[in-house]
């Protein structure tokens, strides 16, 4: 999955194979959006915020972390309408980005590799597909982000993260 190389310059180097999938759903795409966020929960900023300045306990972030999270257990962060600005170039364009995760099972991650930082949360992208004739959700699998990192441990929580 993944090969090292160590320059000169102290720098590491690596390569990573990942496995994109994209699904078109049948649906137009304003559907897909509220159907997908309909299915996950969103980040609580003033929440987020009462936890931190309160400096709770973990299991209080648990507690709010899944009170936050949709029926999926995973929380949309933010999401980026790019097709927004884009379309003022004169042609419409549908698409998003979204940040998906749970912090729960980022904290899981990253206490076992501090690198699988770099991949949670993680992205999905929803856009109109002209080709497909509906909107897409599309993504790179986690399980193949994580497995980059060389970490058995990681296996389990990519294959649940793709699912």
């Amino acid at each position: 999955m993944k090969s090292n190389e160590k320059g000169g310059t102290g720098l590491l180097a690596s390569s990573v194979t990942i496995r994109h999938t994209s699904i078109a759903t049948g649906l137009a795409y304003n559907d897909l959006v509220r159907a997908f966020e309909r299915e996950l929960g969103r980040w609580d900023l003033v929440a987020a915020d009462r936890l931190l300045k309160s400096n709770a306990s973990w299991s209080e972030v648990e507690r709010e972390v899944d009170r936050m999270a949709g029926p999926r257990g995973l929380i949309i962060f933010t999401r980026i309408n790019q097709g927004e600005i884009i379309s003022l170039s004169g042609e419409l364009k549908r698409c998003s980005l979204y940040l998906v995760g749970n912090p729960v099972i980022a904290n899981k991650i990253i206490g076992i590799d501090i690198r699988g930082s770099f991949y949670v949360p993680f992205r999905v992208c929803l856009y109109d597909s002209i080709t497909s004739g509906s909107a897409v959700i599309s993504y790179d699998r986690p399980s193949f982000l994580l497995a980059g990192l060389e970490q058995p441990e990681l296996n389990e929580i990519g294959i649940m993260l793709d699912e």
